[in-house]
């Protein structure tokens, strides 16, 4: 059997750790009772906004005197748009998988929808990018659907290094095992549990476990599981894949209290003891405006200041998970910083290049 083991954490960021103790449970039917001051929620409700997690934090608090406080009503008042804004996102699922379909397209939904409908109420979770993964042959012709008329407003992202770069997989892989799901009068086709599980644990670590809520989609996917759940395929043949998914199951049981279970294999997975407080210290500052993929749209600027290259390279240093998923290493107790530079030096070269090859 496969055991999660813990090490020494380092220190607990404070409002990172009640973040986590304002979603533990959060997306169950009855979530447990929440023992924290209204001074305490007060601070927290910025947070809980900022980070997407509001609709969750109202459920949580819905039924206790908390609810009563005035800083809860905009707890409240997150949780009322994102069900509203869920019908509007509803439907353009429905517009972009039939416009697809239309044109001999059988596209997979990940992740968004995909994982919400597990959820007990629409409100629980915003959407964001209509995420689809089709296969590379019809790649170009989805890519021009998405930017006709028929597909406006509709927001659609076909680029998931979480199943390719990260995930060793491909779109012919993901579609032998996926299911189709009713949405109203059509059926959606998303991925199979065990191969969601997995693409949502890479995606999570992806973004540098910056986004709480990426945590909250592992936690209900988890628990969402039946007893027929395949262990061995969410794991994958990939030792690495195994590894990275491993330890995000690790954190959603440590951070937000989720029913991990047993997980079946051969080997151990030792969670460093960094891991639990660095991703605490990231939920200090949810969607931070410095996220490392934010460099300036018309890179050729660089050519002409190349000193702001490098004020961006310093303003978007990537924290030890993003840079240790873009090195493809394990997450493991050996110091990050030469992961962090290596990557640093890497986008680097990459926006020069983009730079060069524009100005050609």
């Amino acid at each position: 059997m496969r055991e999660i083991k813990q090490t020494v954490r380092d220190a607990i960021p404070k409002s990172g750790k009640q973040l986590a103790l304002l979603l533990t449970r959060a997306w169950q039917d009855r979530p447990p009772d929440l023992c924290v001051s209204p001074m305490d929620l007060q601070n927290l409700v910025p947070l809980a906004l900022r980070s997407g997690t509001a609709g969750l934090a109202w459920w949580r608090i819905q039924s206790s005197q908390l609810a009563h406080i005035s800083s809860a009503t905009r707890l409240k008042e997150a949780y009322k748009i994102f069900t509203i804004y869920s019908a509007v996102h509803e439907r353009n699922i429905k517009t972009i998988f039939q416009l697809f379909r239309s044109h001999g397209i059988e596209p997979i939904l990940i992740k968004g929808w995909a994982i919400a409908r597990l959820y007990p109420a629409l409100g629980l979770r915003p959407y964001g990018d209509i995420d689809l993964c089709v296969p590379l042959r019809d790649n170009a012709t989805a890519k021009s659907l998405i930017e006709s008329q028929k597909a406006s407003g509709c927001n659609v992202d076909l680029i998931h290094e979480e199943i390719t770069y990260l995930g060793g997989q491909c779109f012919e892989d993901l579609y032998s095992r996926s299911c189709l799901v009713e949405l109203d009068d059509i059926k959606v086709r998303i991925p199979s549990p065990e191969d969601h599980l997995r693409i949502l644990c890479l995606h999570f670590l992806k973004h540098g476990a910056r986004i709480p809520l990426g945590l909250c989609d592992v936690a209900v996917a988890l628990e969402s599981r039946t007893a027929s759940f395949d262990w061995v395929r969410c794991l994958g043949e990939h030792r690495k894949q195994a590894h990275w998914t491993a330890c995000t199951l690790a954190l959603a049981h440590q951070l937000l209290g989720a029913n991990v279970g047993r997980i079946p294999s051969a080997t151990t997975i030792n969670v460093p003891g960094w891991l639990g407080s660095y991703v605490l210290r990231q939920w200090q500052n949810p969607y931070a405006k410095n996220l490392p993929t934010k460099f300036a749209s018309d890179v050729t600027k660089y050519l002409v200041n190349p000193t702001q290259l490098w004020r961006d390279l310093r303003d978007r240093w990537p924290n030890r998970i993003e840079a240790s998923m873009a090195m493809r290493v394990p997450l493991n107790g050996v110091p990050r910083f030469t992961l962090q530079l290596a990557n640093c030096v890497l986008r680097a070269g990459k926006l020069l290049g983009e730079a060069i090859g524009s100005r050609a």
